[in-house]
């Protein structure tokens, strides 16, 4: 199974073996969001558990 790029890139695993994600809803037209909003979104989320198994299938390279 090839791995998945498209999810690979999106996702950060941890030297525990935790899975990071990104926040959404902070790409654009910051402007009009508050300034706390915007520092909540530099942080990485964890990927929630019931996720996990599919997406270590996607990420796991295997020959």
């Amino acid at each position: 199974m090839k791995t998945r790029k498209s999810i690979a890139k999106r996702i950060k695993v941890t030297s525990t073996g935790k899975y990071l994600r990104r926040t959404s809803r902070i790409n654009h037209f910051n402007a009009k969001k508050r300034s706390r909003t915007q520092q909540r979104g530099k942080v990485s989320r964890p990927i929630g558990v019931v996720h996990e198994r599919y997406i270590r299938q996607a990420i796991a390279a295997r020959a």
